[in-house]
């Protein structure tokens, strides 16, 4: 489901404050490079979904392990990414589960989100998610933006213990 075309075409058309989140924390500022460097991570240590809207490809939702059972959920789209939010959260309410159980034993899913009104709604989309604020915005990326860290942790704050959701 995850195809270099479809993350480029997103990467090339996306929202400006995507654009904004997510190239302060990159070394560069290229689109296609993106492209390239996330589908290889999707596809080669991670899982991710492309949702489309009137046949083009307009959101990716993945989760990507970094480092041993600790896992990054990432999110981004064009301008029409508020036509598939829910079409994203549902993959992510059925797949997060997935992390905690043999052999992938996920105990860590985090996100950094940059702070602002615009982001508001990404902010919410989390939550709704099950993830909890860990500790203040904190300044971090090429522009010292603010960013809030995100976090579910295994058995707590509606990450999956086994075969039950915890605190949801």
């Amino acid at each position: 489901d995850i195809s270099l075309s479809a993350i480029e075409f997103i990467a090339l058309n996306m929202r400006e404050q995507d654009k904004v989140e997510i190239f302060n924390l990159l070394e560069h500022d290229s689109p296609v490079q993106f492209a390239w460097e996330a589908c290889a991570l999707l596809r080669n240590k991670g899982r991710a979904r492309i949702a489309w809207h009137q046949g083009r490809p307009a959101a990716w939702i993945g989760l990507v392990e970094m480092i041993p059972h600790v896992w990054q959920i990432t999110m981004g789209g064009t301008d029409d990414l508020p036509k598939v939010a829910f079409q994203c959260m549902k993959w992510a309410r059925e797949t997060i589960p997935d992390l905690t159980r043999p052999p992938l034993d996920g105990y860590r899913l985090y996100c950094d989100a940059r702070c602002g009104p615009e982001y508001a709604e990404s902010h919410k989309f989390l939550r709704a998610l099950g993830a909890k604020e860990e500790g203040p915005p904190r300044m971090i990326g090429k522009d010292k933006g603010v960013y809030q860290h995100f976090v579910w942790l295994l058995g707590e704050n509606g990450f999956v213990k086994g075969e039950k959701a915890v605190g949801t």
